[in-house]
């Protein structure tokens, strides 16, 4: 596919890193839309965004407008608007929610015409890298004088009832849950689809200059997986680990096998202390895996969804 680029210059660069920052931020699915923007204010600032970008490239680029309108990815516009919004006149039932994936799937084909998804896809593992480094450092360090009364941090409640920690770029959950990760989003079980599509894009799209750019970018995501306490999140977290470990052969390179052995008696050994210690990090701990053993409406989801992927992945590993 052709590409009808923006000047290859550092200004745009870091204006399209700050484009795609935002509009991650206003995502449906986080606590600065829910909470402290509003639902519709955010989307239809997101929907002001993709049409502002949309301009300025048609801007930019009219006078190769006639080759734009007759590259084969307006079929798959046309193609996309068909299937989506029939649903919707048969029905007679126009709701924004039609739009919205709507809107979804045109900015994804729309950014095909400048960027590469190699391109989109480094931009999205460093920001989300880099926001969850922060949403560790918020829970577990950054919390510790507001918790002890020797500063005092912006706060706000979420529709149910929760206080949180308004950290600007992560969100910390004052007294219930307070050891899990949220992050930018509206609940840990959210914040791990996120990670786990950042290190399946860091894993297997990208390439680094440095070695120590992803071990470091690997170590991040994980780590911070194994903090949103999320079952499907960890469990998700952990089989990518030995896909990787696996696939790319690393088992081979003797210091990686060692490190990996001593790095997994370690979490066996943190998990145990946690655990005869007791108190709130226990108590998560646990209740992470009684869910998939206390039976009811959403542990059984929750099962009837890892023999579903398990099937899955045996047919095609």
């Amino acid at each position: 596919m052709e590409l009808y680029r923006f000047p290859d210059n550092k200004p745009w660069k870091a204006s399209f890193w700050a484009y795609l920052l935002v509009m991650l931020l206003l995502a449906r699915d986080t606590l600065i839309t829910t909470c402290l923007v509003g639902f519709y204010p955010s989307q239809l600032t997101v929907a002001g965004l993709v049409v502002a970008l949309g301009l300025v490239f048609l801007i930019a680029k009219r006078r190769e407008l006639p080759r734009i309108l007759r590259d084969r990815r307006m079929l798959a516009f046309a193609i996309a608007a068909v299937l989506i919004l029939l649903p919707m006149v048969c029905k007679l039932d126009p709701q924004l929610m039609y739009f919205s994936v709507l809107l979804c799937v045109f900015f994804g084909v729309f950014l095909t015409y400048f960027v590469t998804m190699k391109e989109v896809a480094k931009c999205y593992v460093v920001l989300m890298t880099a926001l969850a480094a922060y949403s560790v450092f918020a829970v577990y360090i950054g919390r510790l004088p507001a918790d002890r009364g020797a500063v005092e941090l912006p706060t706000f409640i979420n529709a149910g009832g929760r206080d949180f920690y308004n950290f600007g770029l992560s969100f910390v959950s004052i007294r219930e849950v307070k050891y899990r990760n949220f992050g930018i989003f509206r609940e840990p079980g959210v914040y791990q689809y996120f990670l786990i599509l950042a290190m399946l894009l860091h894993n297997y799209v990208l390439t680094w200059d440095k070695q120590w750019k992803f071990w470091a970018v690997n170590v991040i995501l994980v780590v911070t997986a194994l903090t949103t306490f999320s079952t499907n999140g960890v469990l998700e977290a952990g089989l990518l680990v030995l896909v990787v470990f696996f696939d790319k052969k690393l088992y081979k390179d003797k210091k990686i096998l060692i490190s990996a052995i001593v790095l997994a008696i370690l979490a066996v050994a943190g998990v145990t202390l946690i655990i005869l210690r007791g108190g709130d990090l226990a108590f998560t701990l646990k209740q992470m895996f009684a869910k998939l053993y206390t039976l009811n409406r959403s542990s059984s989801a929750r099962l009837d969804a890892i023999v579903a992927d398990i099937g899955f992945f045996l047919r095609n590993p």
